[in-house]
């Protein structure tokens, strides 16, 4: 793989948690059945720009009731509340199949971090029901951490408290915007899309052997 290696070899690395680490459910899953054939193509971009998730995702809105209140309010969710609760979960799919394969060689050789935007119920199943939280020396939440990606405040607060020189660290992440936010900062990264990519950039950044 040809790529542009980083500066020195890194030592902490940071990954991003959807679409790198586990595949992500369309939330249309949120409107009935009904409906789901409208909303299907713009429910992703209603989702994105939404204030109520935003607000869900910073901790501004603290519990599922509330946000379920907003977000039929905003966004027209058409779902009653039973049905809400029981697919809210599910919006995070499976962990792609080398995740926890490449996450146990990481952890043995590098100190993992772990930067998302997530609300609390779907981090508390991603650590407690996928595995996920033993692989991380300190996880940057943006429902803990008030701020969302691509903000620079997110990956300032994190740099932070990492406190390691800007070279010895490699993020991982689906979204260009983000990428290129973190680029902006002297931090290197590298778009990825989902974990087999993740594997792959490892190998091309000589991080892990084939």
């Amino acid at each position: 793989m040809n790529m542009n290696l980083p500066p020195a070899r890194p030592t902490h690395l940071i990954l991003d948690l959807g679409g790198v680490l586990v595949r992500l459910n369309s939330v249309a899953w949120l409107w009935s059945e009904a409906d789901q054939s409208e909303t299907m193509t713009g429910s992703e971009q209603i989702w994105q720009t939404s204030t109520t998730v935003k607000a869900y995702e910073t901790g501004q809105i603290k519990d599922l009731e509330t946000f379920y209140r907003a977000a039929r309010h905003e966004m027209g969710i058409t779902v009653d509340r039973a049905t809400f609760f029981a697919r809210f979960p599910g919006l995070i799919g499976e962990l792609f199949a080398e995740t926890i394969p490449v996450l146990t060689r990481l952890q043995a050789a590098y100190t993992l971090y772990l930067l998302s935007n997530i609300g609390e119920a779907h981090w508390i199943y991603c650590r407690d029901q996928l595995g996920l939280g033993s692989f991380f020396q300190q996880t940057f939440l943006s429902y803990e951490m008030g701020v969302l990606k691509p903000d620079q405040r997110i990956f300032r607060q994190m740099l932070q408290s990492i406190n390691q020189p800007l070279s010895s660290i490699c993020y991982f992440d689906d979204r260009r915007e983000n990428i290129e936010e973190a680029l902006r900062l002297g931090i290197y990264g590298l778009v990825t899309e989902g974990a087999e990519a993740l594997q792959e950039h490892l190998y091309g950044l000589r991080l892990l052997e084939p």
